[in-house]
């Protein structure tokens, strides 16, 4: 049905030296952006009971808004310094241009020094952490040079464009002694963190038969799931009966299921040889003819971390997407949601609620 138009480099969630930022501690989520709630036992910092957690932003978009707007809610912590190579960063601080509520508006700055020049914070300020949130590219410099400053690390995700990259940052942390953390937030939304709570991955039938996740899905604002699938009990590949449907029944008709048919990457490439990925290439190729045979939907599910392995250009998994292109329709799942949603609502009552009205072909 959708493949992404482009594959996001890898991420992965590192900590490294003492305690991490994630361990034995309270999260609050504030704007969007989780915040931790016991900064300084997290970090393995012993301050004085008047004292404060010294934090530098480097790189003050969008995403260093947001995490400046964090820094500044939590107790025990203040943001000392701002680094931007843009000289106009600061002035354009109550631009809105991401995609989380709680950066937009203005930001006050006083009492917090500027620099144009990361490599005058070292040699200007006294910092204990500084957040990073530079262009993805950018990550391991700037990180392998604030932990060899001494400074603790939290690092916006994606965490490096490769993994030899993402090895040198760890490798810093450990030779510094310091916390590399990458803000993996959303397992910690409330929302999140209770659906894992409550039910598998994937589910068969998706949640046709959990009415109180759907409900937690649909309070928090989000049209669509990709939930019905195979998971560890019932190991077998979902077939292509299997097409995209509205939970109706359920009582949420305006919230779209896009199951997983085929097998996931992870599962049939484990059981094949990670570095077979030309016969991989070979059994998708199939899936593609079938699914533009048969005028199917196909939501496909490739793992970043899948997709790199044995493969960190990415050849392959551009490959499918040149023979798919060739033969398919391609969407994301939210495109393909607001097609469906808007032919439905002019047309007329469907006599089998469980599948859209609108079934287009060859996605």
């Amino acid at each position: 049905m959708s493949y992404p138009k482009s594959h996001r480099p890898p991420v992965a969630a590192v900590r490294v030296g003492g305690r991490g930022m994630d361990d034995a501690r309270q999260v609050a989520r504030f704007g969007g952006v989780v915040a931790a709630t016991r900064v300084r036992s997290s970090l393995g910092i012993v301050l004085g009971r008047n004292d404060v957690l010294r934090v530098g932003i480097i790189g003050f978009g969008f995403m260093g808004r947001m995490h400046f707007r964090c820094w500044r809610a939590l107790a025990g912590a203040t943001v000392t310094a701002v680094c931007d190579a843009d000289p106009h960063a600061r002035d354009e601080a109550a631009k809105d241009r991401g995609n989380i509520a709680g950066a937009e508006g203005d930001v006050d700055l006083t009492g917090v020094k500027i620099y144009n020049d990361v490599g005058e914070l070292p040699r200007q300020e006294r910092l204990d952490a500084v957040s990073i949130t530079v262009p993805t590219h950018l990550h391991p410099q700037t990180a392998i040079a604030a932990l060899e400053a001494g400074w603790h690390v939290l690092c916006e995700k994606p965490m490096a464009l490769n993994l030899a990259e993402g090895a040198r940052m760890i490798e810093a942390a450990k030779r510094t002694g310091k916390i590399l953390q990458i803000g993996h937030c959303i397992r910690f939304w409330p929302e999140y963190a209770k659906a894992r709570e409550i039910a598998p991955y994937s589910y068969y039938r998706g949640l046709a038969d959990r009415p109180d996740i759907l409900e937690i899905i649909a309070r928090h604002g989000m049209s669509y799931v990709r939930s019905y699938g195979r998971n560890g009990r019932d190991y077998f590949p979902l077939d292509w009966d299997v097409q995209p449907f509205w939970y109706e029944r359920q009582g949420f008709p305006d919230l779209l299921e896009t199951p997983m048919q085929g097998w996931i990457d992870a599962q049939w490439r484990r059981a094949r040889g990670w570095r077979n990925w030309a016969a991989y290439h070979e059994y998708l190729k199939e899936q593609v003819d079938r699914v533009a045979a048969g005028g199917l939907c196909w939501s496909h599910c490739q793992h970043d971390w899948t997709s790199v392995l044995y493969d960190e250009p990415l050849s392959w998994t551009r490959k499918l997407l040149e023979y798919a292109a060739e033969r398919l329709e391609i969407r994301t799942h939210f495109e393909y949601r607001q097609r469906l949603k808007h032919p439905r609502q002019e047309s007329t009552p469907q006599t089998n609620p469980g599948a859209p009205t609108d079934a287009p072909a060859n996605r």
